[in-house]
C-alpha cells in the first residue's frame, strides 16, 4: 500500500466497508475533534485570563475609585526597600491578572551576616504589603516577586558561613550478595 492508494475511493469504500471499521474511524474522529476543541479552549482561556503589565491600581471608594500610579506605588516600595541596604532596586513592573496585581522587584542583591535573599524577602514582602494598604489603601496586591538581576559587593564568605559544606562526598554502598533484592540494594 503506498500513499497514493489513499486518494482513491476503493480505499475508503473497502475500509468502511464493515461495521467495525465504521465505529473504529467515528471514534477516533471524535477524539480528534475532542483534542481540537480542548486546545481552541485553552487558546481563549490563556488570552482571556493573561497577566499584562499595568500603570496604575483601581482602589475602591464609596464615591468613585481612586487610581492609584504606578509612579506612586514604586516611590513607596522604593521608601520601603530604603530600609534595607542590602537591595538596590533597579525597576519595579506592575501586572494585573483580573483584580488581582502583583509586583516584580528588579533588584541588585549584596550579602551580608544577616542572611540571604530569602530570609531578607520574608521581612520585606509583608513591611511592603502593609505600606501599600496604609498610605494608599490597596489591598488587591497579591503577590511581590524579586528578581535578582546581579549580585551586589556583599560579604559572600559570612554570608556562606551558616551553609553546611561536606567536606568528602558520601561513599557508594557495598556491594551485597546476588541474593538481595534491587530494593534492598539501593
Amino acid at each position: 500500500m503506498s500513499i497514493t492508494d489513499l486518494a482513491k475511493p476503493e480505499f475508503w469504500q473497502q475500509l468502511l466497508s464493515s461495521d467495525f471499521n465504521r465505529g473504529y474511524i467515528a471514534g477516533l474522529g471524535l477524539v480528534i475533534a475532542l483534542l481540537v476543541f480542548l486546545f481552541i479552549i485553552k487558546i481563549i482561556v490563556k488570552i482571556v485570563f493573561r497577566t499584562h503589565r499595568c500603570s496604575s491600581i483601581p482602589v475602591p471608594c464609596a464615591d468613585g475609585d481612586l487610581i492609584i500610579s504606578r509612579d506612586a506605588v514604586e516611590n513607596a516600595a522604593r521608601q520601603v526597600l530604603a530600609t534595607f541596604p542590602q537591595l538596590s532596586v533597579r525597576r519595579i513592573q506592575l501586572y494585573c491578572r483580573g483584580k488581582n496585581y502583583s509586583m516584580t522587584l528588579f533588584t541588585t542583591f549584596a550579602p551580608d551576616e544577616k542572611g540571604g535573599l530569602p530570609e531578607l524577602a520574608d521581612k520585606v514582602k509583608p513591611k511592603m504589603t502593609e505600606t501599600l494598604r496604609r498610605v494608599f489603601g490597596i489591598d488587591s496586591m497579591k503577590t511581590i516577586r524579586f528578581q535578582v538581576e546581579e549580585l551586589g559587593k556583599g560579604d559572600l564568605e559570612k554570608a556562606a558561613a551558616d551553609t553546611v559544606t561536606v567536606k568528602e562526598p558520601a561513599r557508594p554502598m557495598e556491594k551485597s550478595d546476588g541474593n538481595a533484592s534491587a530494593s534492598a540494594r539501593f
